[in-house]
């Protein structure tokens, strides 16, 4: 008898106890008498930068040595101004809410034994050997630029190692912002009269890895 009086006691206890937690559940009061505790687990969440951009369809230049009007289907380009590196400024936009810092690294290779990039292009001698300077210039910028104005600039000379170039960081400000886009393009000059004419095959490349990082965005005040 005594047994059974005291496991209805437990079973009592154990429904008090019961009931107060899902009391506190619903409405954030307990009732502790005396020096009671009481445990609450702490859940935490973090909120993760989405990093959206819009980036070109394609990217190249056209070699023009001997200053042509340049029509190009397969790279879209149509240019008159007679350069000798014909390429249109490139855009990289920014979707997100935040700023982000944009850098990475170029690869630069040629495709002829014949035609090289250099620094410098060869001036005296007999027989002048086919070359090209060919810069990549990058900056921030609105996006509606004719023109970059002071931009960094990768000379693809330098970028023909395994290591590549690394590119120097450029902060774009968030979607809205003044300068929420990363512009590039290419430009330089070439050999126009080497000992040995220029062709179809005499080409360059390069590949572009980018980087994106998020910028935090300024506390509100």
């Amino acid at each position: 008898m005594t047994f059974k009086k005291v496991l209805s006691a437990v079973m009592a206890g154990a429904m008090v106890l019961s009931m107060g937690l899902t009391a506190f559940a619903t409405s954030g009061q307990v009732d502790l008498e005396g020096e009671g505790v009481y445990e609450i687990e702490v859940g935490s969440a973090t909120q993760a930068a989405t990093i959206k951009v819009k980036v070109p369809e394609a990217v190249g230049f056209v070699v023009n040595p001997y200053r042509l009007d340049v029509a190009n289907t397969d790279l879209n380009i149509t240019d008159t101004s007679k350069s000798q590196i014909v390429s249109p400024i490139q855009k990289i936009e920014n979707l997100s809410a935040f700023k982000l810092s944009v850098g990475g690294t170029i690869y630069a290779y040629e495709n002829s034994e014949e035609a090289k990039l250099v620094d410098t292009l060869t001036t005296s001698g007999t027989e002048l050997p086919k070359e090209a300077i060919i810069n990549f210039n990058y900056v921030a910028g609105a996006g509606t630029e004719t023109t970059l104005a002071s931009p960094a600039t990768t000379k693809l000379s330098d970028a023909k190692t395994e290591a590549g170039k690394a590119l120097t960081d450029t902060q774009i400000d968030a979607t809205g912002g003044a300068k929420p886009v990363y512009l590039f393009q290419f430009d330089g000059s070439a050999q126009d009269a080497p000992a040995t004419a220029w062709t179809e095959g005499d080409t360059f490349g390069a590949t572009i890895s980018f980087t994106f990082t998020a910028v935090a965005n300024a506390a509100n005040p």
